[in-house]
């Protein structure tokens, strides 16, 4: 399958991904940590797609001499490498908005696992985007839907039980 199918397919399987685990964060965190304990974690384990990126582009760069100066990149696998740290960013900072209100709502353990389904995701988009379009559609709607359901569940749960502080 190629085209708009693959994209359809690694969507649609991405959203059933950020489903289930925006599920088990919520209902089977398997551990049991404070909030600041949790949101600390959870940014670490955030931050391993990332850091991977940034390796891996400094490593192309040293090793390529038309792109140690920090020019424009000239091989393709960097162009993806750049795209899918750039994509990175932007899911994480995103997350990174999201995820106090989650661990507010659910517990530092929830966040946690909250974090392990979003990095899995990046890795997949990462993959998928040198191997399978399907893939690469799977990883970015994991992330990104896992996101925005993860928001809404911690809104909607704030809401019903009262806002932590509220007088």
């Amino acid at each position: 399958m190629t085209g708009r199918g693959a994209i359809l397919l690694g969507m649609g399987l991405g959203a059933l991904w950020a489903i289930a685990f925006v599920t088990l964060a919520i209902f089977a965190a398997p551990v049991s940590v404070g909030p600041g304990t949790g949101i600390a974690l959870a940014l670490a384990v955030a931050a391993m797609p990332l850091a991977a990126a940034i390796g891996v582009l400094a490593a192309h760069r040293f090793r390529d001499p038309d792109d140690l100066a920090g020019a424009t990149l000239t091989k393709d696998a960097a162009r993806i490498d750049q795209a899918v740290l750039t994509n990175g960013v932007e899911q994480t900072v995103l997350a990174m908005l999201v995820w106090p209100a989650f661990v507010l709502a659910w517990g530092g353990g929830a966040v946690i696992m909250l974090a392990v389904g979003f990095t899995v995701s990046r890795f997949a988009f990462w993959i998928g985007y040198r191997i399978h379009p399907t893939l690469r559609a799977f990883g970015f709607a994991g992330g990104f839907y896992g996101t925005l359901l993860a928001g809404a569940a911690a809104v909607l749960a704030l809401l019903a039980c009262g806002l932590p502080g509220a007088a």
